[in-house]
């Protein structure tokens, strides 16, 4: 029983430490966004809400706090849009990607509810755990941004923050759902055949 306990243990320690570290490298390269035709798709939630899904909400808050001071740090260190300086702000940039491992979670505790006898009761939990979550990033920080900085994303955008909010989370946002949720879809199965 205590070596069970153990290997449970050091499992959500090596996951933890493999998409923290993901997590990092999306954040400090160009690899967290992928081009699309329309727009690009940010995929630097993507590990909290896998690991949300794989150890619960509690290890998927610590993921998506080592995401937001990885975003933080960025802004101060090497900001490249018009909008980067108002990450500094841990409000808008690590407060959001807590609450993706709170709603990853749930979501995929309420997708797996809403198909109970479905045989793909356990993808439908991943999906809208995914879409939570990426809904949860997405309307996080452009919400937060615009409670917070309204007047300056106007000045430095020329846009109103909420005319922002809604453009991003109808362009940005749906996209970044369907990346989401086929990634975790996938790599939440093969990680839960390799460690489960």
């Amino acid at each position: 029983m205590k070596e069970k306990k153990n290997n449970a243990s050091t499992r959500k320690l090596v996951l933890m430490g493999l998409m923290i570290g993901i997590s990092i490298i999306l954040a400090s390269t160009p690899l967290g966004l992928i081009p699309t035709p329309i727009v690009s798709a940010t995929i630097l939630h993507v590990p909290t809400i896998i690991m949300a899904l794989l150890e619960g909400p509690i290890a998927g808050m610590g993921v998506g706090l080592a995401v937001g001071l990885a975003t933080l740090v960025r802004a101060l260190t090497s900001p490249t849009g018009v909008l980067d300086p108002l990450f500094i702000n841990p409000f808008v940039s690590v407060f959001p990607r807590v609450l993706i491992g709170l709603s990853a979670y749930y979501g995929s505790v309420l997708g797996q509810k809403l198909f109970p006898k479905a045989s793909f009761r356990e993808t439908m939990g991943i999906i809208v755990g995914s879409a939570l979550g990426s809904l949860t990033n997405t309307v996080g920080v452009l919400g937060m941004l615009a409670l917070i900085y309204g007047s300056r994303v106007k000045e430095l955008t020329g846009t109103k923050a909420i005319t922002l909010l809604f453009t991003v989370a109808g362009t940005n946002g749906v996209m970044e759902i369907i990346v989401a949720s086929i990634l975790s879809v996938v790599i939440v199965k093969a990680l839960h055949k390799i460690f489960y």
